[in-house]
């Protein structure tokens, strides 16, 4: 799906269908959020993240409407070193594009 990599090449974290996942350079897990429920639509739903300039923040895209997990599609802030939620931030509409924080201090680094 997508990928964020830290400056100092020492972790990277990306989405899948279903999860967040934060990883060492050496391929050790951090940690995992898993997106509930489970959703099985393998098409339509793209998950995404970006990591914050100073480096604190995982910024996740959480698009569950599109993925059959009813609500709308919303961003949730994760603390890059213990991957605990900070903040889930709610999109104003079920579409495909994202909720649009034009405040967010994020940076994608990787394609």
């Amino acid at each position: 799906m997508e990928s964020a990599v830290w400056p100092d090449l020492e972790r990277v974290v990306y989405t899948t269908l279903n999860d967040v996942v934060c990883l060492t350079r050496a391929g050790d897990l951090v940690w995992t959020s898993t997106f509930e429920p489970h959703s099985d639509q393998p098409h339509g739903h793209r998950p995404g993240c970006a990591l914050s300039l100073d480096g604190r923040n995982v910024w996740v895209y959480r698009p569950d409407a599109m993925a059959g997990r009813g609500g709308v599609a919303q961003w949730v802030v994760h603390d890059a070193d213990s991957g605990a939620t900070r903040l889930p931030r709610t999109g104003e509409t079920g579409a495909s594009s994202g909720p649009t924080i034009r405040d967010a201090p994020v940076r994608k680094l990787v394609p």
